[in-house]
Formats: C-alpha cells, sequence, structure tokens
C-alpha cells in the first residue's frame, strides 16, 4: 500500500473520523498517510533523540489517548540516544495550526528507566479498554546474560507489561492504578524517572515496582487489546520457542507467563525440578524453529469485519520466515492457522478505523544516517483471496 519508508513497524488509527493512518517508522519518524498517499511531512521527527543504532533500539512505539478526537494527546515510546538507549515514553499534543504535525514543543516526559543493554527493549505501548496505559518492557539482557532473569523479579521493571495512569495533572508524570497488583493503594509518581523511584512510590510485596502488571516476558513485541478487552501478547523466544500469551478481559493482573524459567511450554534444561514444577501461565500456543522462524511478530487482532470469513482472533508472524498467522478460538481450545507466507522482514502492523488489517516490512538499517540506505520498508495490506 504504502513505501518509501525505512523501518516501519506499526500502523495506527487515529481515534477521530479523519480516517487517517500514522506509520511509526523505527529511525525516529511517524507519517500521516491519507487517502492512500504518504504526506511530505512527518507527524513527527525525533531522529534526534532516539537511539537507532541497534536493530531493536527506536521508536518502539505509538498511542493516541482515547480522547484523542478531543484533546490532541499521543504518547511515544523510544530508546533515548543521549543516554545510549533508557526506555522513554513521551507525550505530545497535537499542532493547533497544522492537524497533521505534533508540535515538538509540547514534549512532555512521563516515564524514564535505564536499559542494561541494547537488546530486548519491548517498547508497544497501547491504551486498554480502562483508559489506563499499557507498556511493554524486554528483559533488557543479550542471550545468556545475567539480566535474562529480571524477568521474574518484581523489584526491576524488566521482562513486564507496565500499567499507569496518565490523566495526571502537570505536575504529576504518572499515578499508580490503586488496584496494580503489586500497588499499596492509588500513588501518585511525581518525576519522570522512574529509577530509582521517587518516595511518593512506595515498594510493597518484598520491593515490587508498583507500575508491574504482569510479569516474566522476555521480549513483547506488538501486543494488542480486542474489542472485548483481552489482551495478546506475543513473546519472543531465546532459542526455540516462539510464544503469545493471551490475557482474558477483566483479569486482575498480576499474570506470569514463566520467563526466565520457562521458554514457551518448555522448561529451560538449566532449571532444577522445583524451578520447573512451579505454576506459571502457560502460552496459548507456541512454536518452533524448524520452518526458519526466529522471532515472534504481532501484528494486530481481527475483528472478522473485513478479512471475512475469518473468525476473530489475533494475527502474528514471524520475522525471519516471512509467515503469517491467525490465532481464533477461546481459552484451553486456542487454535492456529496459517494465513499465508511472504519474503519479508516481518515488524508490525495495525489497523485502520474499519478493521482493515495491515502489516509492516522493514528494510532494518542501523545507525542514524539512513542516507545511503536501500528504502524498502513498506506497509502491506492484507485482502481477502480474490
Amino acid at each position: 500500500m504504502v513505501d518509501g519508508l525505512v523501518d516501519p513497524l506499526a500502523v495506527e488509527s487515529a481515534p477521530d473520523n479523519s480516517n487517517r493512518l500514522f506509520i511509526v517508522d523505527r529511525i525516529g519518524e511517524i507519517h500521516v498517510v491519507r487517502n492512500g498517499q504518504l504526506l511530505e511531512q512527518p507527524f513527527l521527527d525525533i531522529r534526534t533523540k532516539v537511539a537507532s543504532q541497534f536493530l531493536e533500539q527506536g521508536l518502539l512505539g505509538m498511542a493516541f489517548h482515547p480522547d484523542f478526537a478531543t484533546n490532541g494527546r499521543v504518547f511515544v515510546s523510544y530508546t533515548d540516544l543521549m543516554t545510549g538507549g533508557d526506555t522513554v515514553i513521551e507525550e505530545y499534543r497535537v499542532d493547533a495550526t497544522q492537524p497533521d504535525r505534533a508540535d515538538a514543543a509540547s514534549a512532555r516526559q512521563r516515564l524514564r528507566f535505564d536499559r542494561p543493554s541494547v537488546e530486548h527493549n519491548g517498547g508497544t505501548i497501547r491504551f486498554g479498554p480502562d483508559g489506563l496505559l499499557y507498556i511493554g518492557s524486554g528483559d533488557g539482557g543479550f542471550l545468556g546474560y545475567t539480566w535474562n532473569a529480571t524477568a521474574q523479579e518484581p523489584s526491576t521493571l524488566f521482562g513486564k507489561i507496565l500499567r499507569i495512569d496518565v490523566d495526571t495533572p502537570e505536575t504529576i508524570a504518572y499515578r499508580i492504578p490503586a488496584d496494580n497488583p503489586f500497588a499499596a493503594g492509588d500513588l501518585d509518581h511525581a518525576s519522570a524517572l522512574a529509577d530509582p523511584p521517587s518516595d511518593a512510590v512506595q515498594r510493597v510485596n518484598s520491593g515490587a515496582r508498583p507500575e508491574i502488571w504482569d510479569l516474566g516476558l522476555r521480549n513483547p513485541w506488538q501486543f494488542s487489546f480486542d474489542a472485548d478487552g483481552t489482551l495478546f501478547i506475543p513473546d519472543v523466544g531465546q532459542q526455540t520457542r516462539e510464544e503469545v500469551d493471551v490475557e482474558p478481559a477483566g483479569s486482575a493482573g498480576g499474570a506470569n507467563y514463566g520467563w526466565h524459567i520457562y521458554e514457551g511450554t518448555v522448561c529451560l534444561p538449566d532449571r532444577s525440578a522445583d524451578e520447573c514444577g512451579r505454576a506459571f501461565v502457560p502460552p496459548a500456543i507456541d512454536y518452533g524453529r524448524d520452518a526458519g522462524d526466529c522471532a515472534i511478530t504481532g501484528i494486530s487482532v481481527n475483528e472478522g469485519a473485513t478479512l471475512d470469513p475469518l473468525p476473530r482472533g489475533f494475527l502474528y508472524g514471524d520475522f525471519c520466515s516471512g509467515r503469517v498467522w491467525l490465532l481464533h478460538g477461546h481459552a484451553g481450545a486456542w487454535e492456529s492457522s496459517q494465513l499465508f507466507d511472504t519474503e519479508f522482514l516481518l515488524t508490525g502492523g495495525g489497523l485502520d478505523r474499519h478493521g482493515g488489517v495491515y502489516v509492516t516490512s522493514c528494510t532494518c538499517a542501523t545507525g542514524l544516517d539512513t542516507a545511503s540506505v536501500p528504502v524498502r520498508g513498506a506497509v502491506w495490506r492484507i485482502e481477502p483471496a480474490g
């Protein structure tokens, strides 16, 4: 549908009546597609802020506030250039005179925490049906690196899904929802610097961070809520298994999906019998790497409106093989059906306001200087066969 991009990784639709699509490009830009045409000027250009030298760094997520049509607020997630890769969640507002541009001067940092390495940043952000902001955070470690274990440590923000309230006064960076599983009441956080936490953020349950919603994840990438509130979490594996975790609507949070003890449904070989016997939430599905697969990529939910006769479910692909599947069914009876095979490096996707499904593919360049990079990144619309 659209080319001329470098490393697109997400498609977002504005929750208004403009029918615009917004394309997140990992190098630090967000582009607008109006009536099928890529506008010349980006909606947001923060390349001078974004560390994108390594493949898992960059501008990694975008989320429109649920009331965007009236308040013009949009949130982004990126790895910070000046610190070599801190995770930053930042808010912008639409330019009052140019509706297809964000006001760069309106930047308001909401959350920041440091990273031990350039890998496993997560970075997907979504507003849930409860109006709260959910943030995917990877475990921050290389293969076999000691930081892999952080996913099981509630005292860190690594390897988690976080949940915060960003509808706060200017003096408050974010609020801890009172019903977060590790929270001790509804707490204000006056500083965007969450590591170490300010005095206002209490640590409960043996030092657990109250921002945590779920834990036990390696590198959650492109999770999505469906219309009913079910949360689909693709989690990139280490050496053998890729998985999709499913959290039912109305969950109280606190789910532990098993990493760094389990990879998919397989307990890691260096784990003890006691560790392997612990109770974790198993994935809805997992798959191996015997067909050229290497890293799961979430695409979007399918609500059944534009891809009939496919059932409702969750579309996901694999970065290396280019294959795309649909996860459908229900708890205890999930099924995964391969839809098609591509030659693309799949990075993500998204939906338009009418339920149309899009897939992004990348050039996967590294470094800030993209002038010499062959531009091959593209956005593709999925259509029913025929």
